[in-house]
């Protein structure tokens, strides 16, 4: 199975600084709450505040990404499928 995110367009004028790093951690903690808050419920209410969250980690960590100055993040989604097999 692929999952297709689509382009992620990042903020402006970011940098790899600690506060930029720990935006992921904090975005991360949170869709744990929002799993909590899914798994929990009685009857599987629909998942679309865990995507929020979800989408909240990708564009935090694609934000960093680009405060590396890296655009072009295939090859290493591609070496970490391979390592995860």
């Amino acid at each position: 199975m692929t999952v297709t995110i689509g382009p992620v367009e990042t903020f402006p004028n970011r940098i790899p600084d600690k506060a930029q790093l720990l935006k992921i951690t904090e975005e991360a903690c949170e869709v744990y709450s929002a799993w909590e808050d899914w798994f929990d419920s009685p009857h599987q209410m629909e998942c679309e505040h865990l995507l929020d969250e979800l989408a909240d980690v990708i564009l935090a960590t694609c934000n960093f990404i680009s405060a590396l100055g890296i655009d072009e993040f295939g090859p290493y989604m591609e070496r970490c499928r391979r390592r995860n097999e």
